[in-house]
């Protein structure tokens, strides 16, 4: 189950950062074999490793900054996704300023740029003068309209693993577009991840460590999100802690790992959340997808077999 990657609008006239915090990370081998990452010390009796990992709260991709004065604001979008973004910038206050240009002020910003975005100043300076503005953005270029049907490979070579939750499922996909159209596969933690088509990584984050059932956790899952040739971008989330296999620019072709499964972020256990989702305008939304596999329903409580 799962609950990945909401992008929320950020207000204020200045980004406050959150401190880097820490965890403590045990690996070690199962009674199967397979390799565990927790943040949970395991039983005295099991060989383990263990080492300090660092997490934050949130990593910000997006970041709209001041470089001009507090009176004569510059501001400035900075891009750290490697992909288009689409950004809109908002006034919650505004009092005796004139700007520039007029609005609407939205902007698709450039991959991994950093593009200037607006200069405005008081319009009387010896009367008051007030802003607050805030800003929300959503990753990819703006598509409108259908997507043509694509055939996705699994998103892992071999194995049997059942869909813990598919389209609208009520724990967790139901209540937004954003995953909608998403699956939880229920896996063991450290399965090879697998690109289902061929792409640019985009983005790709592997520093967190901790997993719960609770809104603290939220922005906590480690992902890798794949933008393909038409626009459409796969996110591949709750990997491993320091299980990524790509960085963001590269690009994988259809079937090259992309890391190993795991249990980060907000998750009730062990699995692998798997979107694929479009720019649609003005808000990030998931769309209906379909296996290349016809045996490979999409559906709770199916089994995905990759021989």
């Amino acid at each position: 189950m799962s609950r990945t990657l909401q992008l929320l609008a950020i207000v204020g006239i200045s980004l406050i950062s959150t401190d880097a915090l820490s965890a403590q990370l045990y690996k070690y081998k199962d009674t199967n074999g397979r390799m565990v990452f927790t943040d949970k010390k395991p039983p005295e009796r099991i060989d383990f490793k263990s080492e300090r990992l660092l997490y934050t709260e949130s990593k910000k991709k997006i970041q709209v900054v001041n470089r001009g004065s507090r009176e004569r604001p510059r501001l400035y979008a900075v891009n750290q996704y490697d992909g288009p973004v689409w950004i809109r910038l908002f006034f919650n206050r505004l009092h005796n300023m004139k700007f520039q240009s007029k609005g609407p002020y939205e902007w698709l910003v450039p991959a991994n740029s950093d593009q200037q975005l607006l200069t405005f100043e008081p319009r009387n300076r010896k009367g008051p003068w007030e802003y607050r503005y805030g800003y929300d953005f959503v990753p990819g270029k703006p598509i409108y309209g259908e997507v043509a049907n694509y055939g996705y490979g699994l998103p892992f070579r071999k194995g049997r693993f059942k869909i813990t939750q598919a389209f609208f499922g009520g724990a967790s996909h139901g209540g937004n577009k954003q995953n909608h159209y998403a699956i939880d596969v229920g896996m063991e933690e450290g399965t090879a991840i697998i690109a289902s088509r061929s792409g640019t990584v985009m983005d790709a984050e592997g520093d967190f460590s901790r997993s719960g059932w609770h809104q603290s956790y939220m922005d906590e899952a480690n992902v890798v999100r794949v933008r393909h040739d038409d626009g459409t971008m796969a996110l591949y989330a709750h990997l491993a802690p320091d299980g990524i296999a790509v960085k963001k620019g590269d690009y994988v072709h259809k079937g090259d790992v992309l890391g190993s499964s795991g249990n980060t972020g907000f998750s009730s256990g062990p699995h692998l959340h798997f979107v694929i989702q479009k720019n649609a305008g003005r808000e990030l939304v998931s769309i209906p997808f379909e296996f290349e596999d016809a045996k490979a329903v999409i559906k709770a409580g199916s089994l995905l077999i990759a021989q």
